[in-house]
């Protein structure tokens, strides 16, 4: 099998560090070496052989990040399976609907997964097994004792163990599809992101050459694993790394997951934007923001050595050990951003999105550039399509192996986002410069055009809004009267500060003079409207736009 291999990275994997401790959850249960994974994977591939499951074959994965959904994942890509994650959070009524579209032939499902399906809602469906312990809790399978003389075939082969050497997976191309990924949940307009494991292996092989991590080491895997960004570089790319994954099993508040940190000292820390912030206004904030603090700022020896305290209290907050902080996303806000490079803490950015599996950009630690995206992956070719794309934004469009094969059964889709020449379509607008850094400016759908043509970007003004005392969000929204903001209020710290909510409106109307002082000439911000509800968000996190509108 050739080297440049998904497959075979994997093998590799699990015969180099055989007896290092591969996965386990949170509270140490499920503990398996590389050795049991490689049994178990093993053991899977039996199974599937003895349902009916053949190469191509799609099976779908419900459920919180576990050791045994990270098996379920590597045991289908292995055996030459398509693997449709699906977000645990999302409806019912959707999880049937992306099981049905995806044309899964067996689901690996959690408890909580498990009390909400239908059976009978998803027709196609082979078997239905609890992720847990692999054992059938629903099936079509003519005679299920099928998979119990497999378990025990392999028992009687393997009775004395497994060796490394029998760690030997089918040959699977690198042009087969490996994952379906929908980027919505919902019903009937789901769009599945058919990735190649090609480009689940460039991504991989990337991180390898640019990321620093060693066998025995550990990685906290938080950001779920139905999506393409913490899938790989909290689960995949640590894995061929010989890496302990620990699995956090639902999303966690950021005072839990700072207490997981601490625990399990991850030498690489992953996270989003969105976590970074309130971590930032939660942990570090407080104290950087006195009085004295911001005085002793502005005397140069006083100020290294606050740098100097900030950075002890940053490392301190994610578990002391980590070698790289490393954000998925466009941009990080400015004030964040500052603090930690101030701090000389090893931050990186990558841009990336669903359809490109994920990665696009990296912005590396030792050449760090603020602002910045960062500069193109190995394998990815990227365009600014505008006049001036060094000055004026314009559509990012991005070529190479990590863009995806297209839109499951959607080829009219897959031709809006993907051209005759093979550019993929972003949607976002950015500009780039002469070092080739990428600056993501915004989604194109989200620009507010004012005076004269001129087009304005909401994420940048909304970056700088939630920089702001006492808020947590806010969407910017034209109306024909101007522009106005929407502010969610930070109310777990005004009820810690004693703050009433009349006295947080006030402090909040505040800002808008020194909000329009930051903005460009001729645009302003004409009013700051309470939201009194956290914004609806999508699965992933970001804001339901229109519905603010």
């Amino acid at each position: 099998m050739h080297k440049e291999n998904l497959v075979y990275t994997f093998e590799t994997a699990l015969r180099t560090n055989w007896n290092l401790v591969a996965f386990s959850d949170n509270k140490g249960e499920n503990k398996l070496s590389y050795q049991q994974v490689a049994e178990k994977i093993m053991r899977l591939h039996m199974a599937f052989s003895a349902a009916g499951i053949k190469k191509g074959n799609k099976v779908a994965i419900i459920g919180k990040n576990t050791s045994f959904w990270a098996l379920t994942y590597l045991a289908s890509i292995s055996y030459g399976a398509v693997v449709v994650p699906v977000i645990p959070e999302l409806k019912t009524d959707d999880m049937h609907h992306i099981v049905n579209h995806s044309d899964a032939s067996i689901l690996f499902a959690d408890d909580q997964a498990i009390e909400q399906l239908d059976a009978d809602k998803m027709p196609r469906i082979k078997a239905i097994m609890r992720i847990s312990d692999f054992s059938v809790v629903h099936h079509r399978i003519e005679d299920l004792s099928l998979i119990a003389r497999a378990r025990k075939k392999f028992d009687d082969k393997y009775g004395n163990g497994i060796r490394p050497s029998d760690v030997v997976f089918p040959d699977v191309s690198k042009e087969d599809a490996a994952v379906i990924l929908y980027t919505s949940g919902t019903t009937g307009t789901a769009k599945g992101v058919v990735i190649q494991h090609k480009s689940i292996f460039q991504n991989i092989f990337f991180a390898q050459q640019n990321i620093a991590l060693k066998p025995g080491e550990t990685v906290v895997s938080h950001l779920s694993l139905a999506h393409s960004f913490g899938c790989i570089f909290e689960f995949l790319f640590p894995f061929t790394r010989g890496c302990h994954i620990v699995f956090t099993g639902k999303i966690l508040s950021e005072k839990t997951l700072i207490n997981v940190f601490r625990t399990h000292h991850p030498a690489l820390v992953v996270m989003v934007p969105q976590m970074m912030e309130k971590l930032y206004k939660n942990f570090i904030l407080p104290y950087t923001s006195e009085k004295n603090i911001a005085r002793g700022l502005r005397i140069p020896l006083v100020k290294q050595l606050i740098h100097q305290w900030t950075r002890k209290k940053i490392i301190h907050l994610f578990g002391d050990k980590f070698r790289e902080i490393l954000i998925g996303g466009s941009h990080l806000n400015p004030e964040v951003e500052s603090v930690f490079l101030d701090a000389k803490i090893p931050l990186s950015m990558s841009y990336g999105m669903t359809e490109c599996s994920p990665m696009v950009t990296y912005n590396r630690p030792d050449t760090y550039k603020a602002r910045s995206a960062g500069t193109a992956a190995g394998g990815v070719e990227i365009v600014i399509d505008s006049v001036d794309p060094y000055n004026i934004p314009g559509e990012i469009l991005v070529r190479g192996d990590y863009v995806m094969l297209g839109y499951y059964k959607n080829p009219d889709a897959t031709r809006q986002i993907i051209d005759v020449d093979d550019w993929l379509h972003t949607g976002d607008a950015g500009t780039i410069d002469k070092t080739g850094h990428l600056f993501v400016k915004g989604r194109l759908d989200h620009a507010i055009t004012v005076s004269e043509g001129k087009k304005i970007f909401p994420e940048e003004i909304e970056m700088n809004i939630n920089s702001l005392d006492y808020i947590r969000e806010s969407i910017v929204v034209h109306r024909e009267d101007g522009l106005y903001a929407w502010v969610y209020p930070d109310y777990p710290r005004a009820d810690k500060d004693r703050k009433s909510h009349e006295e947080l409106e006030s402090i909040i109307k505040d800002h808008l003079p020194a909000i329009n002082e930051g903005l460009q000439n001729g645009i302003r911000i004409k009013d700051l409207k309470i939201q009194p509800e956290e914004f609806e968000k999508t699965p992933k996190q970001t804001i339901k736009r229109f519905i603010y509108k």
